[in-house]
């Protein structure tokens, strides 16, 4: 059932809940938080992304992701370490559709990143993204009298803004820790939705034997909102096979399986929410898929 009734504060708020929850539920393992995780593997690579609502009566979400990482100038060393990535510099383009039925926004963005080596065995990534922000809204019901809603009526329902995402990934043998920060460029407050906003990633690789076991911890620090994290678990079943279980907030879980072949790698993840929900009756999947060129 769509949620016009909602008070334009409340638009306001929840909608910048409900995107980063979304972009959380999407962006684990790819350059939609931190673009430095498009250059991670040092190798050209194209990635898509997709993410939508079973239960056609949540407002219709829908995320969509189409990035693509370009090496420019890859130099060698006589230094061998166990990452096996030599010093690059590196350029990435992503293109990003996200929305539901009250609002809807379209982005592109460059990235410019740089891997240098740290230690014999640690790797150090800088990256940098400008993006090109399109939104458009269909605000029915609200208070005329709100200056959010008035400057959006001004714009014919429609605004355009900048964004510029610096960020900083170090990694090692068996683990991976990086901060993003999503900065809001324009000086016209009223356009500015959902913040700006920090987000830490951290992951670890327990190897026993053959059998490996990978943990992931991400936090998203919000302002004017409260704060997101979320915990995940991959577990390996081969070389090839992969299990993934999760957490978000205590009050939603997500179950996957992944692939790796050859140059492919592809992640199918469904969520779902349970107890005290985040959002009412989530019910979507997502999968990703990274080929190596």
């Amino acid at each position: 059932m769509r949620r016009y009734f909602i008070l334009l504060v409340l638009f306001h708020f929840n909608l910048f809940s409900q995107e980063y929850n979304d972009i959380l539920r999407a962006g684990v393992k790819n350059n939609i938080v931190n673009p430095g995780v498009l250059f991670s593997e040092g190798k050209n690579k194209i990635q898509l992304v997709d993410s939508r609502t079973f239960n056609s009566d949540h407002d219709g979400y829908n995320l969509s992701l189409m990035g693509f990482a370009f090496i420019l100038n890859k130099v060698d060393d006589s230094v061998k370490n166990d990452t096996n990535i030599s010093n690059f510099n590196a350029l990435g383009l992503d293109i990003l559709t996200y929305g539901n039925d009250i609002f809807k926004r379209k982005s592109i963005g460059i990235s410019f990143g740089t891997l240098k080596r740290v230690t014999y065995n640690e790797n150090i990534i800088f990256s940098m993204k400008f993006s090109l922000i399109n939104d458009s809204g269909n605000l029915i019901n609200f208070s005329d009298l709100d200056p959010l809603y008035i400057n959006w009526l001004n714009k014919d329902l429609r605004q355009n803004s900048y964004q510029l995402t610096p960020s900083i990934i170090l990694t090692g043998n068996r683990y991976t820790s990086s901060v993003s920060y999503n900065h809001f460029l324009s000086s016209n407050s009223n356009v500015n939705i959902f913040g700006n906003s920090i987000f830490l990633n951290f992951s670890y690789d327990i190897i026993s034997n053959s059998d490996r076991l990978k943990f992931y911890f991400n936090y998203a620090i919000l302002k004017n909102h409260k704060n997101i994290y979320s915990i995940m678990f991959e577990p390996s079943i081969n070389s090839q096979n992969k299990l993934t279980i999760g957490s978000r907030n205590f009050s939603e879980v997500f179950v996957g399986y992944g692939i790796n072949y050859q140059r492919f790698n592809i992640d199918l993840i469904y969520n779902l929410t349970f107890g005290l929900k985040v959002l009412k009756d989530i019910n979507l999947y997502n999968i990703s898929l990274n080929y190596l060129l």
